[in-house]
């Protein structure tokens, strides 16, 4: 309700009672541009014991409003570096510094972390669809995307957001059709501006201009912009 002043001195009052108070004051004070002070509330709740907590909720910051901000990105790193230290054999952090590699355009470094990720046997595959995601759109290898789209489909089961991935591939390789088909189920599941241009993308290409230009128009009305 913009009442931002009253919200930080609450915001205060809960990062002194522990570790976990402090993320929600740094979360508060990183979401409105104090970032250094951010960071420091970081690091102190790192020293006491919440590396991996704090890794976590900073990283959730640069994959929102912070994604483009390098020394950000930095900071995040950093703290998943202490986490890891501490619990090198946590799959869960291996992950979250693939993505945060993701938000750094280092691609070949995150798909290394994958093939680590999966040579533990994690207990979660969701992992696979950022993985077959990079590989297609980011490398430039479909193909080899659409392996491991293949494989998250046969781990976790034909989820929405992995057949959005798996339609995308599907379009990159020319099966239209296929490809149709998967994002029309997961619009349905989604209906996110991000999908809706997806989906518009397949029905250009199989000739179907109608439906072209009112999944265009449903992207934009959900508010989706350029740099998405």
């Amino acid at each position: 309700i913009g009442e931002d002043a009253a919200a930080e001195r609450i915001a205060r009052r809960i990062a002194a009672l522990n570790g976990r108070g402090k993320m929600v004051l740094a979360e508060f004070l990183g979401t409105h541009g104090k970032l250094k002070e951010a960071a420091e509330v970081y690091r102190q709740a790192a020293a006491e014991g919440d590396a991996r907590d704090a890794a976590r909720s900073a990283l959730g910051l640069a994959s929102g409003e912070l994604s483009s901000n390098e020394d950000w990105l930095k900071q995040a790193d950093v703290l998943l570096e202490q986490a890891i230290r501490k619990q090198p054999e946590a799959v869960e952090l291996l992950q979250a510094r693939a993505y945060l590699r993701h938000l750094q355009r280092n691609y070949d470094e995150e798909i290394q972390l994958y093939n680590q990720v999966m040579s533990r046997n994690p207990s979660s595959y969701v992992f696979l669809n950022n993985w077959a995601w990079t590989l297609s759109e980011e490398l430039g290898k479909p193909e080899e995307g659409l392996k491991r789209v293949t494989q998250a489909i046969e781990k976790v089961g034909k989820q929405p957001h992995i057949l959005d991935t798996r339609g995308v591939i599907f379009l990159r390789l020319g099966r239209v059709d296929e490809a149709v088909a998967d994002l029309e189920i997961a619009a349905a599941a989604i209906p996110s501006g991000t999908i809706y241009f997806h989906l518009a993308r397949a029905y250009e290409k199989a000739g179907r201009k109608d439906d072209f230009a009112k999944f265009l128009q449903k992207a934009r009305d959900a508010k989706l912009k350029p740099d998405q």
